[in-house]
Protein backbone atom coordinates (compact mmCIF):
# COMPACT_ATOMS: atom_id res chain seq x y z
CA UNK A 1 0.00 0.00 0.00
CA UNK A 2 1.87 3.10 -1.27
CA UNK A 3 1.09 6.50 0.56
CA UNK A 4 -0.48 9.17 -1.20
CA UNK A 5 0.38 13.37 -0.57
CA UNK A 6 -2.46 14.03 0.86
CA UNK A 7 -1.86 15.63 4.92
CA UNK A 8 -1.28 12.66 7.31
CA UNK A 9 0.30 10.12 4.44
CA UNK A 10 -2.93 8.55 4.00
CA UNK A 11 -3.52 5.73 1.71
CA UNK A 12 -6.06 5.23 -0.63
CA UNK A 13 -8.14 2.62 1.33
CA UNK A 14 -9.53 4.85 3.49
CA UNK A 15 -7.04 6.91 5.53
CA UNK A 16 -4.62 4.88 8.23
CA UNK A 17 -4.25 1.46 6.36
CA UNK A 18 -6.29 -0.68 7.92
CA UNK A 19 -9.01 -0.13 5.08
CA UNK A 20 -11.58 1.47 7.28
CA UNK A 21 -13.12 4.93 6.59
CA UNK A 22 -12.42 6.29 9.88
CA UNK A 23 -8.90 8.37 8.65
CA UNK A 24 -11.13 9.10 5.82
CA UNK A 25 -12.97 11.41 7.72
CA UNK A 26 -10.05 12.53 9.80
CA UNK A 27 -8.55 13.64 6.31
CA UNK A 28 -11.74 15.07 5.43
CA UNK A 29 -11.89 16.85 8.75
CA UNK A 30 -8.68 18.31 8.23
CA UNK A 31 -9.00 19.72 5.12
CA UNK A 32 -12.89 21.65 5.89
CA UNK A 33 -10.39 22.82 8.46
CA UNK A 34 -7.89 24.39 6.60
CA UNK A 35 -10.32 25.27 3.54
CA UNK A 36 -11.68 27.70 6.29
CA UNK A 37 -8.73 28.91 7.54
CA UNK A 38 -7.60 30.03 4.57
CA UNK A 39 -11.34 31.29 3.96
CA UNK A 40 -10.45 33.33 7.16
CA UNK A 41 -7.33 34.46 6.39
CA UNK A 42 -8.28 35.27 2.38
CA UNK A 43 -11.09 37.37 4.57
CA UNK A 44 -8.45 39.44 6.77
CA UNK A 45 -6.24 40.03 3.68
CA UNK A 46 -9.04 41.39 2.25
CA UNK A 47 -10.29 44.02 4.56
CA UNK A 48 -6.89 44.86 5.10
CA UNK A 49 -6.19 45.62 1.26
CA UNK A 50 -9.62 47.68 1.88
CA UNK A 51 -8.26 49.36 4.76
CA UNK A 52 -5.07 50.79 3.05
CA UNK A 53 -7.36 51.89 0.12
CA UNK A 54 -8.88 53.62 2.51
CA UNK A 55 -6.22 55.16 4.33
CA UNK A 56 -4.73 56.01 0.83
CA UNK A 57 -8.31 58.69 0.30
CA UNK A 58 -8.01 59.62 3.52
CA UNK A 59 -4.52 61.31 3.21
CA UNK A 60 -4.97 62.23 0.09
CA UNK A 61 -8.02 64.52 1.31
CA UNK A 62 -5.94 65.53 4.14
CA UNK A 63 -2.81 66.54 2.11
CA UNK A 64 -5.25 68.29 -0.38
CA UNK A 65 -6.21 70.34 2.95
CA UNK A 66 -9.74 69.74 1.63
CA UNK A 67 -10.26 67.73 5.64
CA UNK A 68 -13.55 70.72 6.47
CA UNK A 69 -14.70 70.37 3.10
CA UNK A 70 -14.71 66.46 2.93
CA UNK A 71 -15.80 65.80 6.90
CA UNK A 72 -18.12 63.52 5.75
CA UNK A 73 -16.74 61.60 3.81
CA UNK A 74 -13.78 61.19 6.46
CA UNK A 75 -15.66 60.53 9.33
CA UNK A 76 -17.26 57.33 6.42
CA UNK A 77 -13.51 56.21 5.75
CA UNK A 78 -12.62 56.25 10.01
CA UNK A 79 -15.68 54.35 10.40
CA UNK A 80 -15.55 51.84 7.55
CA UNK A 81 -11.47 50.98 8.86
CA UNK A 82 -12.80 50.62 12.32
CA UNK A 83 -14.90 48.50 11.23
CA UNK A 84 -12.98 46.48 9.72
CA UNK A 85 -10.44 46.36 12.25
CA UNK A 86 -13.00 44.97 14.25
CA UNK A 87 -13.91 42.09 11.78
CA UNK A 88 -10.16 41.46 11.65
CA UNK A 89 -9.50 41.12 15.04
CA UNK A 90 -12.34 38.66 15.71
CA UNK A 91 -11.70 36.66 12.78
CA UNK A 92 -8.00 35.97 13.87
CA UNK A 93 -9.36 35.54 17.59
CA UNK A 94 -11.65 32.99 16.01
CA UNK A 95 -8.58 31.34 14.43
CA UNK A 96 -6.94 30.93 17.65
CA UNK A 97 -3.46 30.39 18.48
CA UNK A 98 -1.76 28.48 15.10
CA UNK A 99 0.59 26.31 17.17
Amino acid sequence: MAKDSRIGGANAEGGNGDGGSAGGQADFDIVESQRAIISTLLEVVQRMQDNDVLCDEYLHIATRGMLRARAERCEQILRQRKRNSDVISRLLQDIGPLS
